[in-house]
């Protein structure tokens, strides 16, 4: 029985590949976020996710709670296991302490299990630059800042005064998530993807992928060429708030299509009014520092893992 794990990083086209690959491949046993079988429910449930955070790594890796989690996963013999969250890379440090969980609570009922674990890069500027914009309003909220470029200035500070607040941008040191890999997986387990290969050729990296999961790599999803990659545009640097702020009108807005019946001049004036334009731009010398910051983490990861990494992301 074969165990792979899809763990992030967050804004590499994880909706995309569950979407799109894992949830619909024959020999895939997907477990992760649901698109098209809702009667499914996924392994990464509230009450599932809650049970994993209360284990304690060092005490409570027991028979009784192995066979808690076990009897949730629904294993199959016969098809690959993928645990797809790109949670287990996410600012909250406890998430991949959870992989280590799941891992040793499933050793402890089999055994036999091999475990194998892959992960997508990105070029951090443009990881950053995704992650604010598609987590804005709770960013905003949580670090209290208003652009892209205060981000930046902030996680900064953090990290010269040594707090032990999370920070935004070691968030995405690959080489330390790594390094924290080899010491639960043999390195022959370990695969690393880069978004640009996806974005660029989409089919040559889907059979990169399935060749790590070792599967039939001829099967494409239809669609797969005509769907988009979940990347959001930044041509205008606007983002739309009223999705968190005015969950009613979202609803009435959206879900129940109400805008086909408002006139132009009413659509436009609420667009308008819950559009907020926010900075993403940041100048020359912030984007050789931010290259500078990230750079040594890059190089490790080159050498430890044996890839060449694009000219960007130096």
């Amino acid at each position: 029985m074969i165990v792979y794990f899809h763990i992030g990083f967050p804004r590499t086209g994880s909706t995309f590949l569950q979407k799109n690959i894992f949830e619909c491949h024959k020999n895939i046993n997907y477990l992760g976020p649901k698109y098209h079988d809702s009667s499914k429910t996924p392994f990464f449930t509230g009450r599932i996710m809650s049970l994993i955070n209360q284990i304690n790594l060092e005490d409570e890796i027991n028979e009784k709670n192995a066979d808690l989690i076990f009897k949730n996963l629904n294993l199959s013999s016969t098809k690959i296991n993928l645990i797809s969250s790109e949670k287990f890379l996410t600012f909250e440090i406890d998430y991949f302490e959870n992989l280590i969980k799941i891992k040793k609570l499933l050793s402890l009922k089999n055994r036999n299990i091999e475990y194998k674990v892959f992960f997508v890069i990105r070029n951090q500027l443009d990881a950053l630059k995704s992650y604010y914009f598609h987590a804005f309003s709770e960013i905003s909220k949580d670090f209290k800042v208003q652009s892209f470029p205060e981000l930046l200035n902030i996680s900064k500070l953090k990290k010269e005064i040594n707090t032990n607040e999370i920070n935004f941008l070691e968030n995405y040191l690959y080489d330390i998530s790594y390094k924290k890999l080899l010491q639960y997986f043999n390195k022959k387990n370990i695969g690393i993807f880069l978004y640009e290969d996806l974005y660029n050729n989409k089919s040559n990296f889907i059979k990169k992928i399935f060749n790590f999961l070792d599967i039939d790599n001829n099967y494409l999803s239809t669609n797969n060429d005509k769907e988009k990659i979940n990347q959001l545009k930044f041509s205008n640097n606007q983002i739309y708030v009223y999705e968190k702020h005015f969950p009613k009108l979202y609803y009435y807005y959206h879900k129940l299509n109400l805008k086909r019946f408002m006139p132009s001049i009413l659509k436009n004036s609420l667009k308008k009014k819950f559009t907020k334009n926010i900075n993403l731009e940041i100048n020359e010398n912030e984007k050789k520092e931010l290259k500078k910051f990230y750079e040594k983490s890059n190089y490790e990861l080159q050498e430890k893992a044996n890839i060449i990494l694009p000219k960007n992301y130096f």
